[in-house]
C-alpha cells in the first residue's frame, strides 16, 4: 500500500507542470489571437494572417482563427488553402451557419461545385437562411448543371428579397439557358423595372430577343446597355458589340456589322467565334481575300476547331487554290468526322472540279450521317449521273468552290437578308431571299460563322457570292458563281433568276430570257422573274 501511494505522489509530480504548461500554451494562443484580430481590424491583413498562424500553431483548436484566417486567405484567391481552414473549422464547430457558408465559397473558388452546394444547404439548414446564402446556392448548382434546382433556390432568394434585381436577373439567365426565353424576358424586365441603370439586364435581354429572333429588339437593349455602360473595360462589352453586330448582321445592316465585329474582336482578339462572323460578312460581300485573313487567324487561334477549316476551306476554293481548299476540308473531317456538312462541302468542292468517284464517296457518307438533308442528296443524285454518264475524269477546269455553309448545332440567329442587287432603269430587282424562322437557341447568343441564309449548303454560298458580285456590278464573275449554285442546285429559282438577270445587264437577251424561263418553271408565281422575263423577251424581239 505505501509503495502504491509513492507511486501515485510521484505521478501527480509529473502531471501538474504538464497541465500548467497546456494551460500557459492557451492562454498565450489566445492572446496571440486577439492580437491577430486587432491587425485584422486595423486591415493589416498579412500581420493578422501570421498571428493567426502562430496562435494555431500552439493550440489547433482555435476554430474562430481558422475562420478567420482562411476568409483573409480567400480574398487573396488562395481558395484551396482557405477550403483546409474552413474545413477544420466546420469540425471543430458543426453548428456555425458562417463556416459553411465560407466553405461553400471556397469550394465554388476550386471548382468543386458539389462540394459547393452541400456546404449552403447545410448552411441554410443551420441558419439563418437568407437571400444571399440561396443566392450562392444557386450559383453553385448551376455550376454543377443543376439549372432546375438552381430556379427553385432563386425562388427562394427572390421570396426573401423581393427588392433585389440580381435574383431576377440569375433566374432570368437560367431560364434562357433552358431555353425559355419569354420566361427569362419577363424576369429582365422585372431586374430593370427595379433598376432601370443595369446594363448587364439590358444585354441578357437583348440576348433573349435575338434568340426569339426579335433583332430589332435586340438592337436597341444592346444600345441601351453601351450607352449606360460606355466603359471599354465593361466585362460585357465585347460581347455586347459581337451579338449587337450579329443582330445588325441579319437585319442587312452590313457596315454596322462590321464595325461591331471590329470593334469586339479589338477588345477580345482571341475570340475565334466573331473572326469567324466577320469572315462570313467578309465572304457574303464578295471580299474573300479579307475573309481567309480571318479564318487564317481563327485557325492559328484554335488549330483543333474544325469549323475554322472547313470554312477556310471555302476560302481557298473561291479564290482558285483547290489543292489548299481540300486540305482544309479534309482536316475538317479528321477533327469532327461526325460532320454532315464538312463530308457534303468535300464532295461538293470535288464535284466541281469533276472527280465524281470521289466526290460520291463523300456525299454518301454525309448523306448517312443527315439522311434527311436534301441537299446532300441533290448533289449526289447529278454526281451519280455525272459518273455514269463520262467515259472518264475530266481534267478540272478552273473553278469557283464555295465556301461551304456549315449548319451550328443548335443556330440562334436568323440569316441576314441577302442584299438586292442596284437594278438597271427599266428592269426590277432580284427578288430578295427571305429570312428563316429562327431556330431553337442555345443559353447564349451564338454569332453566325457561316450565314444559315441556305438551307442548300453550297449552293447557297454561290447564290450569296453572285448576288454580292451583281451588286458591284462585276456581272460575269456573278455570272460564274451562279452557275456553280444551279449546278448544285437546279432547283433554286432565286440563283436562275439572279444569273437571268446578270446575262440581261451584260446585254445577252437569249440567255437571260432562257434563264427566267427556267426560274418560272421551278417557281410560276415568282413575279421579279416574270417582269424580268418580259424585260429582256421585249429587247430580244428587237
Amino acid at each position: 500500500m505505501r509503495a502504491i501511494m509513492k507511486l501515485l505522489a510521484a505521478l501527480s509530480i509529473l502531471v501538474v507542470p504538464v497541465v500548467c504548461l497546456a494551460a500557459d500554451d492557451a492562454k498565450k494562443a489566445g492572446q496571440v489571437y486577439a492580437r491577430g484580430v486587432q491587425a485584422e481590424t486595423a486591415g493589416r491583413l498579412d500581420e493578422a494572417v501570421t498571428l493567426y498562424t502562430e496562435a494555431l500553431s500552439a493550440q489547433p483548436q482555435i476554430a474562430a482563427a481558422l475562420k478567420r484566417r482562411g476568409r483573409i486567405i480567400q480574398q487573396k484567391g488562395q481558395y484551396a488553402a482557405a477550403a483546409q481552414d474552413f474545413t477544420a473549422a466546420v469540425a471543430l464547430a458543426p453548428a456555425d451557419g458562417e463556416s459553411w457558408k465560407l466553405l461553400g465559397d471556397a469550394k465554388i473558388g476550386v471548382l468543386e461545385f458539389s462540394a459547393a452546394t452541400a456546404a449552403y444547404q447545410r448552411a441554410i439548414q443551420i441558419g439563418p437562411a437568407t437571400a444571399a446564402l440561396y443566392r450562392n446556392l444557386a450559383l453553385a448548382q448551376t455550376s454543377a448543371g443543376e439549372k432546375q434546382n438552381a430556379i427553385e433556390s432563386l425562388n427562394q432568394c427572390v421570396r426573401l428579397r423581393l427588392d433585389n434585381p440580381e435574383p431576377y436577373l440569375a433566374r432570368g439567365r437560367l431560364y434562357a439557358g433552358l431555353e425559355k426565353y419569354h420566361d427569362a424576358i419577363e424576369d429582365f424586365d422585372r431586374a430593370l423595372a427595379l433598376q432601370p441603370q443595369y446594363p448587364d439586364a439590358y444585354f441578357a435581354r437583348g440576348h433573349a430577343q435575338g434568340q426569339l429572333g426579335n433583332f430589332d429588339k435586340a438592337v436597341t437593349d444592346f444600345n441601351l446597355a453601351l450607352k449606360i455602360q460606355p466603359d471599354p473595360a465593361w466585362p460585357l462589352r465585347a460581347d455586347t458589340l459581337a451579338y449587337r453586330g450579329a443582330a445588325y448582321d441579319t437585319l442587312g445592316q452590313n457596315d454596322a456589322a462590321m464595325s461591331d465585329y471590329t470593334e469586339s474582336f479589338a477588345l477580345k482578339p482571341d475570340s475565334v467565334r466573331v473572326l469567324l462572323a466577320r469572315s462570313d460578312l467578309y465572304a457574303r460581300l464578295g471580299n474573300h481575300r479579307a475573309a481567309l485573313a480571318d479564318r487564317n487567324r481563327a485557325v492559328q487561334l484554335e488549330p483543333s476547331n474544325a469549323n475554322a477549316f472547313l470554312v477556310r476551306g471555302g476560302s481557298y476554293h473561291m479564290l482558285g487554290e483547290h489543292e489548299k481548299g481540300l486540305t482544309d476540308r479534309t482536316r475538317a473531317i479528321e477533327l469532327n468526322p461526325r460532320n454532315a456538312q464538312s463530308w457534303l462541302a468535300r464532295g461538293s468542292a470535288y464535284f466541281l472540279l469533276h472527280q465524281n468517284e470521289k466526290a460520291i464517296v463523300d456525299l454518301e457518307q454525309a448523306q448517312r450521317l443527315d439522311p434527311l438533308n436534301s441537299e446532300i442528296r441533290d448533289v449526289l443524285a447529278r454526281a451519280r449521273e455525272k459518273s455514269a454518264a463520262k467515259p472518264a475524269e475530266v481534267k478540272p477546269e478552273p473553278v469557283q468552290v464555295a465556301a461551304a455553309v456549315p449548319e451550328p448545332a443548335k443556330p440562334v440567329d436568323a440569316a441576314p437578308p441577302t442584299p438586292t442587287p442596284t437594278p438597271p432603269p427599266a428592269p426590277p430587282a432580284v427578288k430578295p431571299l427571305a429570312p428563316p424562322a429562327p431556330a431553337p437557341a442555345r443559353s447564349a447568343i451564338v454569332l453566325k460563322v457561316e450565314s444559315p441564309h441556305n438551307a442548300g449548303g453550297d449552293a447557297g454560298s454561290f447564290h450569296n457570292t453572285g448576288r454580292a458580285l451583281l451588286q458591284q456590278n462585276k456581272f460575269a464573275e456573278a455570272i460564274e458563281a451562279l452557275t456553280r449554285a444551279v449546278e448544285l442546285k437546279p432547283n433554286l429559282s432565286l440563283a436562275w433568276n439572279a444569273r437571268g438577270y446578270a446575262y440581261m445587264r451584260l446585254g445577252q437577251w437569249a440567255k437571260a430570257v432562257a434563264d427566267f424561263d427556267q426560274a418560272l418553271k421551278i417557281d410560276p408565281n415568282y413575279q421579279n422573274a416574270k417582269m424580268n422575263r418580259d424585260s429582256a423577251a421585249a429587247r430580244l424581239k428587237k
